[in-house]
């Protein structure tokens, strides 16, 4: 809960900005400080998720000079299709081109239902794709620029039961809808995940680090693979100094 709270807090839902400009401190690894960091970066209508994070990082390092910095940054989007080769790419129904903004309740309501049975009716095929970038750039390290680029792809279908009970939300893009396709009380949610770098990682951890890791990586926040890539960096700076 104090997790929530602080997420609640510091940051605004629909587009994961900070709600204030400037740094926010998460907490600290091996001593090392943890910052969340807006970011100008992002583009429009961009669909692809590393493109997106590099953009990120791009801009951080504008910001950041010849400071030591590992940065991170990741993004998501989702493709829906009864055929993925042709999917249809989505963002939130919030910034679709007709959506009722300023609209009363009835309209909104009426505009997400119409939503759902024309992107997420029985038998729809979503992917779920997810971008992270991890660099460590810093004048005179020997090592030179450090930098790892992974996409994940996570893959579901909508069956008549769960469209009976989708709820689509305005600021909430395919990775809400995704959420809702996985069951989340089956002991090995493992078995659901389908990209097989993710399985293997989460394959040795308890059953509810494994729906709060899953969770976490729909939402944007790859924990699972962060952790690996920070591992590296440390890897390569010691193999260096060694």
């Amino acid at each position: 809960l104090s997790l929530q709270t602080f997420l609640d807090t510091n940051i605004h839902n629909g587009d994961g900005a900070l709600r204030e400009s400037g740094e926010v401190l998460v907490g600290y690894l091996h001593d090392v400080p943890i910052y969340m960091v807006r970011t100008e970066g992002e583009t429009k209508n961009n669909f692809d998720p590393i493109a997106e994070s590099n953009n990120k990082i791009n801009d951080l390092r504008e910001r950041y000079g010849e400071q030591d910095v590992i940065f991170v940054a990741t993004d998501t989007m989702s493709h829906v299709s009864s055929l993925l080769d042709d999917a249809e790419k989505l963002g939130k129904p919030e910034n679709m081109p007709d959506y009722p903004k300023g609209g009363s309740a009835k309209e909104i309501e009426a505009y997400l239902q119409a939503y759902k049975e024309k992107y997420y009716p029985v038998d729809t095929k979503i992917r779920h794709l997810s971008g992270t970038v991890v660099a460590r750039v810093k004048k005179g390290f020997e090592v030179g620029e450090y930098r790892s680029e992974k996409e994940v792809h996570l893959d579901s279908v909508v069956t008549e039961d769960a469209f009976e009970h989708l709820i689509i939300y305005g600021d909430v893009g395919g990775g809400g809808v995704l959420q809702q396709l996985f069951d989340w009380t089956e002991e090995r949610i493992i078995d659901q995940i389908t990209d097989p770098e993710m399985k293997e990682a989460l394959n040795n951890c308890e059953t509810q680090e494994q729906r709060w890791l899953l969770y976490c990586h729909i939402a944007g926040v790859p924990h699972w693979l962060i952790q690996q890539e920070i591992a590296q960096v440390a890897k390569v700076s010691s193999d260096y100094l060694d």
